[in-house]
């Protein structure tokens, strides 16, 4: 792989034969601590590095086979070798990893100093739920991929958008998938491409609202959609929800007595809460929404992942009178910068989301529509989808059995069916924000998300485990342990007093 620029190292001139490999080592780690080689960066080969030090080449790949064994580097076939994207901190935890801190020489005055003191740009541990792990990404596939399609457009002209719903063949392809994965019985027609769920959104607050808008959402929820659909005027009710979802029943009574123009639900994981709308429910709002003339907005957020055996179809697909607008998006298939979201309505608001869209968004990225259609046609997004699905099963159970084992005292939750987060209820009159500030100190991030509407207060924190591979999550689980018995401690000091 190309660099823009030569990386020059200079290595310490007293390093001896015997420990010349150490040396390397050391001097690696040192620059990628201090910043310089960051997560990902591309190292020079090992024939390169070998005559920029002058050194013997054997030397040099020894150096790397080492910084490998321990997680510092990572290489890739024809593609060259990195620093890794998610630096080894659990190995510096271990009686090992310290004694190979002090054999490299790594500058510290005690095996005892604390890792934020050794690693002061290497604490954090991602614990949000809004990413997955794009180390597992097949980035050589979805870069031919890419390639192709940019030629492709390039050559025939259409890097224009030519219509504001989209690229024709990846709706239809979009449309293919949802009929067969979600039940629908759509064409590309009911289909209006978006750069991701936050802007079908925006565009639905637009479309949907009117000055006697009245909007009814679950009393937990994304808090800047409130705040979407209050800056096109607006007005918001909150309704509870328990184990099954939105209480349907309370939506019934405020339909009785007041104009509702839409609810919006996340069904099969709701978030932050991850319960699941009941069959009942659903088919009850579905039929609320036919007898009193409201619109339902499904947001249906990493739907892929489901690990019940029992599929889930969203209220909108068995919508046959126009009651539904469903907001979907590839993005949790792939990865955070593929920024590919979709609309599904009859015609007619379709059109009118693809006019909204228009005004606010009309530059298109053709070529990544054009890649992506070609990744569903293919079958690789579903190949992809279908490994990840078992990992994040994995990883969810893996993390399942680490809360267990050591926050059990501290903490109750439910294992999610669906989705990549947990949504995880303290105990010990703990507030949830003085845990977050103490998991920060430990090197712990999490997406703190307002979900909470104004009147409540919530004891639950919502974790994600898709990031982190196994050895990590445990190391995770082990900091928020420490930042909750923290917390415990500082809150029963000042009680004290």
């Amino acid at each position: 792989m190309l660099r823009s620029w030569e990386m020059k190292f200079i290595l310490d001139p007293a390093a001896n034969d015997s420990s010349l490999y150490l040396k390397i080592t050391q001097m690696i780690i040192a620059e990628i601590m201090n910043g310089r080689l960051k997560p990902l960066a591309v190292m020079p080969g090992s024939r390169e590095l070998a005559t920029i030090l002058k050194v013997n080449r054997k030397t040099v790949v020894l150096s790397y086979n080492e910084l490998i064994d321990q997680g510092w580097l990572v290489t890739e076939n024809r593609r060259g070798t990195f620093v890794t994207e998610t630096l080894p901190l659990h190995n510096l935890n271990s009686a090992e990893g310290r004694h190979k801190l002090v054999e490299m020489n790594v500058e510290s005055n005690s095996i005892d100093t604390p890792l934020d003191k050794i690693l002061p740009a290497l604490i954090h541990l991602n614990l949000s739920d809004v990413t997955t792990d794009v180390r597992l990404l097949p980035y050589e596939i979805f870069s031919r991929s890419y390639r192709r399609a940019l030629v492709t457009s390039t050559r025939q002209n259409l890097l224009k958008p030519s219509d504001a719903r989209g690229n024709l063949n990846l709706r239809e392809s979009i449309a293919d998938m949802l009929n067969m994965e979600k039940g629908f019985k759509l064409t590309h027609e009911n289909i209006c491409l978006v750069s991701g769920i936050q802007m079908g959104i925006f565009v639905a607050a637009r479309v949907i609202t009117n000055p006697k808008a009245c909007i009814i959402f679950e009393n937990l929820t994304y808090q800047s959609t409130r705040e979407t659909f209050k800056s096109c005027g607006a007005s918001i009710m909150d309704v509870g929800i328990d184990e099954d979802g939105i209480l349907v029943d309370e939506i019934e009574k405020i339909c009785k007595v007041q104009l509702i123009q839409a609810v919006f639900v996340t069904l099969m994981h709701q978030f932050p809460t991850q319960v699941k709308l009941s069959a009942e429910r659903r088919a009850k709002l579905l039929w609320l929404a036919n007898r009193y003339d409201f619109i339902i907005i499904e947001n249906d957020h990493n739907f892929e992942y489901n690990f019940s055996t029992t599929p889930i179809f969203p209220i909108s697909s068995q919508d046959t009178n126009g009651k539904s607008l469903y907001i979907g998006s590839l993005t949790g298939s792939l990865a955070p910068g593929f920024n590919i979201g979709y609309m599904v309505a009859n015609t007619s608001i379709i059109n009118s989301c693809a006019h909204e869209l228009s005004l606010i968004d009309s530059q298109r990225n053709v070529a990544q529509e054009i890649s992506l259609s070609e990744l569903i046609k293919s079958g690789e997004i579903k190949r992809h989808m279908r490994r990840m699905t078992k990992v994040y099963r994995d990883r969810r159970d893996c993390f399942k059995d680490l809360l267990h084992d050591e926050l059990k005292d501290w903490i109750s939750f439910t294992l999610p069916e669906n989705g990549l987060a947990f949504w995880i209820k303290i105990q010990n009159d703990m507030y949830i924000t003085d845990l977050i500030i103490e998991a920060k100190t430990q090197g712990l991030h999490f997406e703190v998300t307002p979900y909470i509407s104004d009147d409540l207060n919530s004891e639950a924190i919502r974790v994600g485990f898709a990031p982190l591979n196994n050895a990590e999550m445990k190391e995770a689980v082990k900091r928020l342990k420490s930042a909750i018995i923290n917390v415990i401690f500082k809150k029963s000091q000042l009680t004290a007093i």
